[in-house]
């Protein structure tokens, strides 16, 4: 795909959407065609830097680096608690969701908020907002250069599939390469289960059993 292309399918996607949550920057933050899709939209923008998209977003989350996956978990935990998940969702996939509930749940909620440098006011403030809307997760070039890239993309998937934003037109997850557009798919879905990333000391995420 050339990069008019890959800019024309992500604002057609963006016009079906009612909120878009961008991680980290794309290569397309300032296109004239995406500025105008997201006209209307609500936005959250999550990124360390106040890019051009970042200063159009309702809400700004200025996480630390490299702790995308630890607010997807956080906020997974927290659809959890709340009961905002989309129950018919759950129901088609059966225990698979329970397997992951049982993952977040082993993650120490006070240690994730360190990790994010956040506090539990962003994650409700995030939450108010997905809340039961057509929610569109794109995944921006900063994500891809880390080491746990895909571990990043299978957490924010598997959020999205709780909240019942994947396999619905305006919903999903995009991963923005120079290449394309990654996109979600609720065939074969497999929600995240492991973790392993060297930068983090992992005793102090876990729960004690």
């Amino acid at each position: 795909m050339t990069q008019s292309q890959i800019i024309t399918q992500l604002s057609q996607d963006i016009l079906k959407s009612e909120v878009i949550v961008v991680l980290g920057s794309t290569l397309f933050d300032a296109a004239d065609s995406i500025l105008s899709a997201i006209k209307g939209k609500e936005l959250i923008v999550v990124d360390p830097i106040k890019t051009t998209i970042a200063k159009k977003a309702n809400l700004h989350i200025t996480l630390a680096p490299r702790s995308d996956f630890f607010l997807m978990i956080l906020l997974a935990r927290f659809v959890f608690l709340e009961e905002l998940y989309d129950t018919k969702m759950l129901k088609k996939l059966e225990s698979d969701y329970e397997e992951f509930y049982d993952f977040v749940r082993t993650f120490r909620i006070k240690a994730l908020l360190g990790l994010i440098d956040g506090s539990l006011d962003d994650v409700g403030d995030i939450l108010s907002i997905l809340a039961g809307k057509k929610t569109l997760f794109i995944i921006g070039k900063g994500i891809q250069k880390y080491t746990i890239a895909s571990e990043v993309v299978r957490a924010t998937e598997s959020l999205a599939m709780i909240l019942g934003a994947i396999g619905k037109d305006g919903c999903g997850v995009r991963v923005i390469t120079t290449s394309g557009i990654i996109s979600s798919n609720q065939e074969n879905f497999e929600f995240i289960d492991e973790y392993d990333d060297d930068f983090v000391d992992r005793k102090k995420l876990k729960r004690p059993k």
